[in-house]
């Protein structure tokens, strides 16, 4: 639901999965970084454009490394 009238809420993904190439390890290889850095990029990204928030795979935790639980964090 939207939390103003007119507006809708906007969710940025920050995915592990690479099965539609917007995975964080798709982003780490074009960028030349880090699966981690990616990660705080997308989040930076996020925070950037005002998302109301990020998606992710949550039945699949340990689709992430240590480095990138570290920038979610």
């Amino acid at each position: 639901m939207a939390k103003d009238k007119g507006r809708c809420q906007l969710f940025c993904p920050v995915s592990a999965y690479t099965f539609q190439k917007s995975g964080i390890a798709n982003y780490a290889e074009w960028l030349g970084v880090t699966k981690g850095e990616a990660t705080r990029k997308l989040l930076e990204l996020a925070r950037e454009v005002k998302a109301d928030g990020i998606l992710m795979e949550c039945v699949d935790y340990r689709n992430y490394t240590l480095e990138m639980c570290e920038a979610l964090r």
